[in-house]
């Protein structure tokens, strides 16, 4: 076989995977992260700022687990020496070697790693609380952001409107219907509209700019914010209400309160007197072995300052745990409200909807037949545009409040 029909086919392999390799970073330069409801929920929960350090103090909590059990807080003691002893012109030497080993007879090792778990325990419910607030945080900006893009999508229309009236009103000019006042009045209207889309546009990219922070995503990434603002219904309230204790404030104050009472306990076997146990060999001058017990007499200090310490705070940790109960069921029902309030409202505008088109296409019709001026038409867009502003507006208020319910139950995990 001759090489060259080999060569040629390596070098056109070699230039079929350039190609696909460059096509992949063009598609990959070109394609956009599509933000919705659940993707931000998803990356802000995994990838945020706060959670992220978080879960580094999590970290360190855990390694507080290292060595927390141990059988004495204090180490064995070695005790070597020796000298001359001159009672001969020929000195003797002595010498002394002993061991002191502590040993805790209280319980404390056993008490130091459930303390050591508790704290990690009550990390771990401070970096759950930590997600649902950088979930909460993401998802309120995302609404913002959703509806800075819905914004520009309505000013884009207003001023599409606007430039059909500015050429109804130069055709009519024209005619000699109507005089050149009416054809500066739709110019201004239309800068007014122009001005609006471009503020409405910087506002979306000021917000989409901030969500991408919040979601963990690098700064040259591109992205899109989509999705419906509009949330699915939550749970009754009294099914809420029985989820009480799931909530992630309530879930941090219950593990404070445990690990305050397992610390206190700790602290009451601290104050136990740790013997030590001693052996030791030496010569003076005749070789000796002593073996004894060394034992701390509890007179003076008994480690009450901090076992009166941990008892009263474990009473305000278990206070703190039943103001979170109470705390958090008027702060549900209160939430619950607010949220059936922005709904209701949502509901009644946008029942209006239809109204308000009708009556911007009436006025719109009037002006063309020449039975309105534009004054009434401007004054009838105004109001159909105000309506559309607040059904939006409505909604926003409504994916946020549904947003704080959520984060509130808890429904991030």
């Amino acid at each position: 076989m001759s090489r060259r029909p080999m060569v040629g086919r390596f070098f056109a392999l070699i230039c079929l995977a350039k190609v696909a390799m460059t096509a992949g970073e063009a598609s990959a330069q070109g394609t956009e992260r599509l933000l919705d409801r659940t993707t931000v929920a998803t990356l802000a929960g995994a990838h945020g700022p706060n959670v992220v350090v978080a879960e580094r103090r999590l970290e360190e909590a855990k390694a507080a687990r290292t060595g927390a059990g141990v059988l004495a807080p204090t180490n064995p003691e070695l005790s070597v020496y020796a000298g001359p002893r001159w009672q001969t012109r020929s000195p003797d030497v002595d010498y002394f070697i002993g061991v002191a080993w502590p040993f805790d007879v209280s319980g404390a090792p056993s008490r130091r790693i459930d303390v050591a778990d508790d704290r990690a325990r009550l990390a771990q419910s401070e970096t759950d609380a930590a997600r649902q607030l950088a979930i909460a945080d993401a998802l309120d900006l995302w609404a913002s952001a959703r509806g800075a893009e819905e914004r520009v999508q309505l000013e884009n229309a207003r001023l599409a409107l606007d430039r059909s009236v500015l050429r109804s009103a130069e055709v009519r000019r024209n005619a000699g219907t109507t005089g050149d006042g009416e054809v500066a009045l739709a110019r201004a209207l239309e800068a007014q509209g122009k001005a609006r889309v471009a503020t409405a546009e910087h506002a979306a990219t000021a917000f989409a700019a901030r969500l991408r922070v919040r979601v963990g995503l690098v700064h040259d990434e591109h992205v899109t914010v989509g999705g419906s603002l509009l949330p699915d219904e939550p749970r009754p309230l009294e099914a809420l209400l029985r989820s009480l204790k799931t909530q992630p404030v309530v879930l941090r104050s219950l593990a404070a309160a445990r690990l305050a009472a397992t610390d206190a306990s700790l602290q009451r076997r601290a104050g136990w007197p740790v013997p030590r146990v001693t052996a030791g060999v030496g010569n003076d001058p005749e070789t000796y072995l002593h073996v004894g017990v060394d034992l701390p007499l509890p007179v003076y200090q008994r480690n009450q300052t901090n076992a009166a310490v941990a008892a009263a705070r474990r009473g305000t940790a278990e206070t703190e745990y039943q103001n979170a109960l109470a705390l958090g069921e008027a702060e549900l029902r209160a939430t619950y409200a607010e949220y059936e309030g922005a709904r209701e409202a949502f509901i009644t505008l946008d029942n209006a909807s239809a109204a308000v088109d009708d009556a911007e296409h009436l006025a719109m019709r009037s002006y063309e037949l020449g039975q309105t001026g534009l004054t009434e038409l401007a004054l009838a867009r105004r109001e159909a545009a105000a309506a559309r502003s607040a059904r939006l507006d409505a909604a926003i208020a409504l994916a946020k409040a549904r947003i704080a319910l959520d984060v509130l139950t808890g429904a991030f995990r």
